[in-house]
């Protein structure tokens, strides 16, 4: 009894969005998932996961109804990120509904690379515009991101976008907003575009790479004349280049690890060899709980604003992802409110029913899971029963999924 205690509340820890441990992969070290929901690099090769040996078809199940990180060099995830999303209908347009259907979609993300587009372009202006998605507690807002990710990589490849989510509830120590878009930008050019990190795809489209170490290299030698400065910044894009473009090595970005002025040159290079970047600043909801939280909460709004209106222009798209009552608590939102006369939309998310998520997912399951034990050498049982009581212990219990 108390295995199965403990196995419910496993899943609806789940269900409630608690942070569990990505599964390991193939390759031990290799953290590239973690990078793959900040920013998007489908250019990569397939990585084909293969569960571990204590993994189990029951397990796969319940992480099937739960919430799905995003990674598009995993097949799995990236097929159910993309067949299991749940919009209101399957056809027409809606401009403030962003979910009402995959053309809503479609529409949103190419208003925003317009955007993207507007900002690189007209690196002389002084206020950048702000486009806000929110939704109700449950609507599903980082999923949402994580389907367009899964399905539209590919996309923003070809058409060279870089859709950078900065999950606001993490750590950055100073919690510098431009730094911190900076860096993270700088990891996954450093990660994924430059030719001599171990994760580069030698098979990707040839316009996409960007040589970033050699770039940062010529920079510092040009740029810095004192030699001890020199060799200071030269051995932080040493370490930068070991911690991120080998396999076996991961760090979390900080302000010591990479530089501001490195960050900066990193994030315009990729601007001027003709890239447009989707900044998506994530988990605004989660910083209202403490008082701590709360705290920087008010630096990060303050600093979103400074951000958009800045003597030293971003040149990049910003999405704002919020929950809707906590835009509601933003103070003032007349046109005497500076981050109100520079949000260029606000976007808003249905609320989807749990019971037409769950009956998604089930089908999507029911169709996949075949495919998945043949994968990895599961044996073939009556899966139905279990994928059925499930779905009915999820319907009963009232949760949301987001």
């Amino acid at each position: 009894m108390m295995t199965q205690k403990n196995e419910i509340m496993d899943v609806i820890g789940k269900l409630l969005r608690v942070r569990v441990p990505e599964l390991p992969l193939l390759n031990p070290g290799n953290n590239a998932g973690n990078d793959a929901v900040d920013i998007q690099a489908s250019h990569m090769d397939k990585i084909y996961y293969r569960f571990p040996p204590e993994y189990t078809p029951g397990q796969y199940i319940h992480d099937r109804f739960g919430h799905i990180t995003v990674n598009p060099q995993n097949d799995d995830t990236t097929d159910a990120l993309i067949k299991s999303y749940v919009t209101r209908e399957q056809k027409g347009r809606n401009s403030i509904f962003v979910n009402h259907s995959p053309d809503s979609i479609r529409e949103f993300l190419e208003e925003l690379i317009g955007l993207a587009e507007q900002e690189r372009n007209y690196s002389h202006r002084h206020q950048a515009t702000i486009t806000v998605l929110h939704g109700p507690k449950g609507s599903g807002k980082t999923f949402f991101l994580n389907h367009i990710l899964a399905r539209y990589s590919p996309d923003f490849d070809r058409r060279h976008i870089l859709w950078v989510r900065v999950n606001l509830t993490a750590d950055f120590s100073n919690n510098k907003l431009r730094h911190w878009i900076y860096a993270q930008c700088t990891k996954v050019l450093l990660r994924y575009y430059d030719p001599i990190s171990d994760y580069y795809n030698k098979n990707k489209p040839k316009d996409i790479p960007l040589s970033m170490r050699e770039h940062l290299e010529h920079f510092v030698n040009e740029s810095q004349s004192n030699p001890n400065v020199r060799q200071r910044q030269l051995t932080s894009i040493q370490q930068m280049c070991q911690i991120f473009q080998k396999t076996k090595r991961d760090e979390k970005i900080s302000p010591s690890l990479i530089p501001l002025m490195l960050a900066r040159e990193a994030f315009y290079y990729a601007l001027e060899q003709g890239y447009r970047i989707i900044v998506a600043l994530d988990g605004l909801d989660l910083l209202e709980a403490t008082a701590s939280h709360c705290r920087k909460f008010a630096e990060l709004y303050k600093q979103a604003i400074e951000l958009a209106h800045s003597f030293d222009p971003f040149q990049a798209a910003i999405l704002v992802v919020t929950r809707t009552n906590t835009l509601n608590t933003i103070p003032e939102t007349g046109e005497t409110n500076p981050f109100t006369r520079m949000i260029d939309e606000y976007k808003r998310l249905h609320q989807i029913s749990v019971q037409r998520i769950i009956g998604v997912r089930k089908s999507y399951i029911a169709n996949s899971i075949d495919t998945i034990c043949e994968k990895n050498g599961w044996p073939r049982s009556n899966h139905g029963i279990h994928i059925e009581q499930f779905a009915k212990f999820l319907e009963e219990s009232g949760l949301t999924m987001n």
